[in-house]
């Protein structure tokens, strides 16, 4: 059973860019459904990964990028985009901001939607 506890997050920082690790983490413990909603313009360009999730079983994690905004994870060292989603637990990407070229979840027990992505600019 999910959490009643549904927390909606907005994320409006504009860049967090050139970090060694990550440049946004979103962790969801069991039974939590979350929504993250990306409004205006994102940049999470030249860290280790741009975005990575932990999703962990029986959770449901919404990531919108809304209308007019964008979210852009290009030039990370390892991956643009990448995470865990455990069994039973689903992870949506939603919206048509995205701009990334690397995409990957190794630990695809659980559901996932991922982000259709522009293609990152070339230097």
């Amino acid at each position: 059973m999910l959490s009643l506890f549904t927390p909606t997050f907005g994320l409006c920082r504009d860049d967090a860019s050139n970090n060694a690790s990550g440049g946004l983490f979103i962790q969801v413990q069991n039974g939590v459904e979350a929504k993250l909603n990306v409004e205006g313009s994102v940049t999470l360009n030249s860290n280790g990964i741009g975005i990575f999730t932990n999703i962990s079983p029986n959770s449901n994690v919404e990531i919108n990028v809304e209308t007019g905004a964008t979210l852009e994870t290009c030039g990370n060292s390892q991956y643009d985009i990448y995470g865990n989603v455990f069994s039973a637990a689903t992870l949506t990407f939603s919206g048509d901001g995205y701009t990334c070229d690397n995409v990957s979840f190794p630990t695809n027990a659980g559901t996932i939607v991922e982000p259709v992505c522009q293609a990152c600019p070339t230097a």
